[in-house]
């Protein structure tokens, strides 16, 4: 009987009472609170009607052993089923009652839940969340229902998708950053529920946890995580090291084009200066239209997109302790080896020109990442694991220096990786960049 106090109409109405205390018109720095579990409790108020609210943990496929591929794939499409405590039916109802949408994700680094709630039901979302993402149960039966949305995944895979796999594979090479996020059609089904359980246990901890709000009240954030959230109170190990290395992947795929990525190493996700640095010499590079159907006419890029009839466009990504920064190309198999060899000669010979408007974009491209509340609130929780203050990217950019861009080009290109995919006869192997 006691099992369903959380889920009870009273605790719906003290929910709604408790969202009734007028809010600040102001936006309110992040607050931010280590409890003495080692879970970090952050939150942000904007005012808004929508609380975003994650709970993410270092718990990728980077802590994954190499026997172990595939493993966090089958946590992540389990988390919803049973928890210890309460049934599938039971979080599920009691979160779509109160009209909330509940988003799973994974990255090489981290692994987690983000609820979006209509603010006065928050409370009532923090108790589902907490029993969804860091108390699943793994029972066998339904981790043998959930095993055909694996292979559902697999088939959704983009190129794009499929290419970023693969550039991790040649940067990393053996590394743990090297690891697939998805499971593979031979690892569908081969982890039982207590292998499940054990990885949980050693990595759903919370000093390997944040848990972050926006749109929600501090003190109502830090009051559920230091009571209620049931979370293990263990530290956890940290990330093994995965050095960057370059390599090369090469995969035959379906259709006329080819895709490729060709990346050095880049700045690491906890290294705002880095970072920033990073963001504009990919502005300055040029990351493609902001709108639909539109050309991108700016970027030391944007003249072998118009010379090759190719598209290209800046990449980055940032993991913990390391990063990846260069281009994505698309191409047709005729015309991709000049466009990948002209990626290449652009990245070893950039100088960083009209470096103030580089800088301009760079801050607009961030903010535009943050406009769509509920991605920027998984980003946040993300930077907050990587160890990044608000904002510190977008306010160290104002002090990137033209030497700075230039270095990180040249570090990128020193030793380059390539990622292809499709049709890739013609691609350039790496000694030929």
């Amino acid at each position: 009987a006691s099992r369903s106090t959380m889920l009870s109409r009273q605790a719906v109405r003290s929910a709604h009472s408790a969202a009734r205390a007028a809010a600040p018109l102001a936006k309110a720095p992040e607050q931010s609170t280590k409890l003495s579990s080692g879970l970090t409790v952050a939150s942000a108020e904007h005012n808004g009607p929508i609380s975003h609210l994650v709970l993410a943990f270092r718990a990728g496929s980077r802590y994954e052993s190499g026997q172990q591929a595939g493993l966090v794939h089958h946590i992540r499409n389990m988390l919803g089923t049973d928890s210890k405590q309460y049934g599938t039916v039971q979080l599920i109802w009691s979160a779509a009652n109160v009209g909330s949408e509940i988003h799973s994700f994974s990255t090489p680094d981290y692994l987690g839940v983000r609820f979006s709630v209509p603010r006065d039901s928050s409370q009532l979302a923090l108790s589902i969340l907490g029993h969804v993402a860091a108390d699943p149960a793994f029972k066998e039966w339904q981790l043998e229902d959930v095993l055909p949305t694996l292979q559902h995944d697999l088939s959704y895979l983009r190129p794009a998708d499929i290419l970023f796999e693969h550039i991790r594979r040649a940067a990393f090479r053996n590394g743990p950053l090297s690891h697939p996020l998805y499971a593979s059609d031979y690892t569908i089904g081969k982890y039982s529920g207590d292998e499940l359980r054990r990885y949980a246990a050693a990595r759903l901890v919370a000093g390997q946890a944040v848990l972050y709000g926006a749109n929600i009240e501090h003190e109502r954030l830090r009051a559920y995580g230091e009571v209620h959230a049931p979370v293990s109170g263990e530290s956890g190990s940290s990330a093994a090291a995965s050095p960057y290395k370059g390599g090369e992947w090469r995969r035959e795929g379906p259709g006329s084009l080819a895709h490729v990525l060709i990346a050095g190493q880049g700045a690491a996700a906890g290294d705002a200066a880095g970072l920033a640095a990073q963001a504009v010499l990919v502005a300055s590079l040029g990351s493609g239209s902001v709108l639909k159907f539109g050309t991108n006419g700016k970027g030391a890029l944007a003249g072998i997109s118009k010379q090759g009839n190719a598209a290209v466009s800046a990449f980055e990504a940032a993991y913990e302790g390391e990063g990846l920064v260069g281009a994505y190309v698309l191409a047709s198999s005729s015309r991709v080896a000049e466009a990948v060899k002209g990626v290449a000669r652009t990245l070893k010979t950039y100088v960083a020109d009209d470096l103030e408007a580089a800088k301009k974009r760079a801050k607009m491209d961030l903010l535009r990442k943050s406009a769509h509340s509920a991605d920027a609130a998984t980003s946040r929780s993300m930077e907050i694991l990587a160890g990044l203050k608000e904002g510190a990217v977008l306010a160290a950019i104002d002090n990137v220096s033209a030497s700075a861009v230039e270095s990180a080009a040249k570090k990128a290109a020193s030793n380059l990786s390539i990622a292809s995919y499709g049709s890739i006869a013609n691609v350039p192997y790496r000694d030929q960049l």
